[in-house]
């Protein structure tokens, strides 16, 4: 028989699949990297890309609403300034017409209430008699702020005591009379442009 010499080493054969195995598995292991980072750049860039479109439409939202805000600052704010501007040049001396309605009252007139609208004022005033309500009229005609003055009803009432209610009234003897006046304002002697 003849033995059987092997020449070759057998250590060296598994040496060469086991680094051909080595191989195969860092090029599988590479190739996995790169597919795996391929995919995620792929899907990275779409998601930005899709985040710079929702940030361009909200950029561009919120121009439109800073305009639309701008817009309505402005406005209420423009008309507030005209209405203090036109308030501050109309303002009459409200002082001057009471101060001149009550200089006027004799006897028993009392100023019962006042009421004006631009160069209009009502002017209502209490007395005892009606002879003393034709006096303050023709009074009230001779002051120079007012451009007409004009008796327009008068009405008579009677005063009655709230704790007393149950006690008998003379409505014959106790009646006032109320009197409405009408008077048309001079604004150039009343010092139109503000209050003095």
């Amino acid at each position: 028989m003849i033995p059987d010499i092997n020449l070759l080493k057998k250590d060296g054969r598994e040496t060469h699949k086991k680094g051909n195995f080595a191989k195969l598995f860092l090029i599988l292991l590479t190739l996995a990297i790169i597919i795996f980072y391929g995919i995620n750049y792929y899907l990275l860039h779409r998601d930005v890309a899709d985040i710079q479109e929702k940030s361009d439409r909200l950029a561009t939202q919120i121009e439109l609403q800073n305009k639309e805000l701008e817009e309505l600052q402005q406005t209420p704010k423009g008309q507030l300034v005209q209405a203090i501007d036109f308030a501050g040049k109309e303002q009459i001396s409200v002082g001057k017409i009471t101060d001149v309605a009550n200089k006027n009252l004799d006897g028993s007139g009392e100023l019962a209430g006042f009421d004006y609208n631009y160069d209009q004022a009502q002017i209502a005033v209490y007395f005892d008699d009606l002879s003393e309500a034709a006096t303050y009229v023709k009074k009230m005609k001779k002051e120079s702020i007012f451009k007409t003055v004009e008796l327009t009803s008068t009405a008579a009432f009677t005063e009655v005591d709230v704790q007393n209610v149950s006690d008998e009234t003379d409505l014959e003897g106790d009646s006032r009379y109320k009197a409405i006046i009408q008077v048309t304002l001079n604004l150039k002697k009343l010092g139109s442009g503000g209050a003095k």
